[in-house]
């Protein structure tokens, strides 16, 4: 059998046009999965600061977090560890204010009345929430409906805190500036307020996005927030004063301001005065 010649090719013999070149496609490195929404947090101790640690859980991890409520899990203890995250972010905002009008008795009296009024207005409003919720298909107990319920609340005392800083600088710097002490933290509470209820607006469309009763479920539950806010703000307006050098804790009915709306709209016009 005949060898070939040194340096020549049996498959493609000389003379041949080369063999086209072979591209192979680029190398791309796998694709990264999506963290998961609903991804466990690190584990809560059950110290104080442990369960204050619900904060956290409500800011970055409210998924999982409404899924543990979802199935039932630890409801009690995720209720009452809400509760704890509206009464004391919502404490420390009350002494905030009552240090801001430098006023003895709101000093002691606004870290105990603004946690009553956040809570006191869902417990008004939580038998509401769960008859017409039930009515319309839901199938969640009231403890689950109460947990739901309390992490807006939760959410608004949070929000709060954080703007304790603000509403202290601007209250303190204008000591005698009684209509722009209620302006402002009105403002504060309303974008609280708004936080909150998005939050809950979250959870519900969590919660109901695949079931038929969707449509029925979003729409009852935009209607009892109007009704939320509405009672809210006349709570808040009864449990005054929370902003002025009063001697007073609270102030009985004036007649002819019974309302919270005719109130701010005085307040309003002494401020553009």
């Amino acid at each position: 059998m005949d060898e070939p010649f040194p340096g020549s090719n049996p498959i493609f013999p000389a003379g041949s046009p080369p063999p086209p070149a072979i591209i192979l496609p680029p190398q791309s490195s796998p694709p990264v999965p999506a963290p998961d929404p609903a991804e466990p947090p690190p584990p809560r101790s059950r110290s104080l600061g442990g369960r204050l640690e619900m904060a956290e859980w409500l800011l970055k991890h409210r998924d999982y977090l409404l899924d543990q409520i979802e199935r039932g899990r630890e409801v009690p203890v995720i209720l009452a560890d809400l509760v704890l995250v509206s009464v004391i972010p919502a404490s420390f905002y009350g002494l905030v204010t009552g240090v801001a009008t430098q006023s003895l008795p709101q000093i002691i009296g606004n870290p105990a009345k603004l946690p009553m009024v956040l809570t006191a207005t869902l417990c008004l409003c939580l038998p509401s929430l769960y008859i017409f919720s039930s009515y319309l298909g839901g199938k969640r107990t009231f403890l689950q409906t109460a947990a739901l319920g309390f992490t807006a609340t939760a959410i608004i005392g949070v929000i709060l805190a954080a703007f304790a800083p603000i509403t202290w600088f601007l209250t303190f710097t204008a000591p005698n500036a009684h209509a722009l002490h209620v302006i402002v933290n009105v403002v504060v509470f309303a974008v609280a307020g708004l936080t909150g209820v998005q939050f809950l607006l979250h959870g519900a469309r969590k919660l109901f996005q695949h079931t038929p009763q969707y449509l029925s479920q979003m729409t009852f539950l935009r209607a009892w927030i109007v009704v939320y806010g509405l009672v809210g703000l006349q709570m808040g307006y009864l449990f005054r004063p929370f902003f002025g050098a009063s001697d007073q804790i609270f102030v009985g009915r004036v007649p002819g301001r019974e309302s919270v709306f005719v109130a701010l709209a005085d307040y309003l016009s002494q401020l553009f005065r």
